[in-house]
């Protein structure tokens, strides 16, 4: 009821399914590592031979041995048991879930016309937890909604501060035109949906630390991204999305690399290469 982008956007198209492989490979000689499959509803995908995501990625787990690959932002109703088991099974998939949640009031989720329950949320990330301790899980939210109360927002904050994920993406509120919630009545004020956006942003900064921590001893492949002269270090993410800093030569750069996960600093693991 508040997302214009499927005025904006028309009818869901996707890729065609035996593209596929011949994708893979135009990325691969373009000298890429690290494969992102993104799409405005991933979950969604279906192409006209009637392949569905499972079936497309089943596919990519075969055809990206050499690579890594990360799965963008899909629908916590999408995301299904047979998906996470490739996930938990491959040495291609990364560990990586980002999950929208947008409220854990189970009646703003009513309003907003979500597709699923805010305890069904609750049992997917325990289960992906339970099959996978180390993946990293990040979370999208919207503070603000009309006519969300602070009982609302609180049942979001119990719902995030008792699971096991990672980082959230905080977004506040914004009226747009043409979508259902634009007319809604009980708008709620701007500062206090900035202050209720503030709030889920600590808790973030709290998950991710939580998070860092428990991979601080582990060794992770980890794909050179970015070098400072200055420092003498290179910047990485791990498979399960930590932002790892290690020194190493201004020469090393792509393909895999396996670095100890040292300790925290600030925002950041400093690693050692391995």
């Amino acid at each position: 009821t508040f997302c214009v982008i499927p005025l904006a956007r028309g009818g869901s198209r996707s890729m065609q399914f035996d593209e596929i492989p011949g994708e893979i490979d135009r990325i691969r000689k373009a000298e890429y590592y690290e494969i992102v499959l993104s799409g405005i509803n991933l979950g969604e995908y279906k192409a006209p031979g009637g392949e569905d995501f499972d079936d497309a990625v089943r596919l990519i787990n075969t055809e990206a041995r050499d690579m890594r690959v990360r799965i963008s932002s899909i629908e916590p109703n999408l995301l299904s048991p047979e998906l996470i088991d490739i996930v938990k099974d491959s040495d291609v998939f990364c560990p990586h879930f980002h999950i929208p949640l947008q409220s854990g009031s189970p009646e703003i989720l009513r309003k907003m016309k979500r597709r699923y329950k805010a305890e069904d949320f609750r049992s997917l990330i325990i289960k992906i937890k339970e099959k996978m301790p180390h993946c990293g899980i990040g979370v999208d939210v919207i503070t603000g909604f009309p006519s969300e109360t602070d009982e609302h927002f609180r049942q979001t904050y119990s719902l995030l501060e008792s699971l096991p994920v990672s980082y959230l993406h905080a977004f506040t509120y914004s009226e747009r035109e043409n979508t259902p919630a634009y007319n809604y009545s009980d708008p709620v004020p701007g500062h206090v949906r900035k202050h209720r956006t503030n709030r889920l942003r600590l808790l973030s900064d709290k998950k991710a630390l939580e998070f860092y921590q428990s991979q601080t001893g582990r060794i992770h492949r980890i794909i050179p991204e970015t070098y400072n002269p200055e420092t003498g270090l290179w910047r990485g993410w791990t498979d399960n999305y930590v932002k790892v800093l290690f020194e190493a030569e201004p020469g090393l750069a792509g393909s895999f690399h396996q670095v100890e996960l040292a300790e925290l600093d600030g925002d950041v693991v400093m690693g050692r290469l391995v």
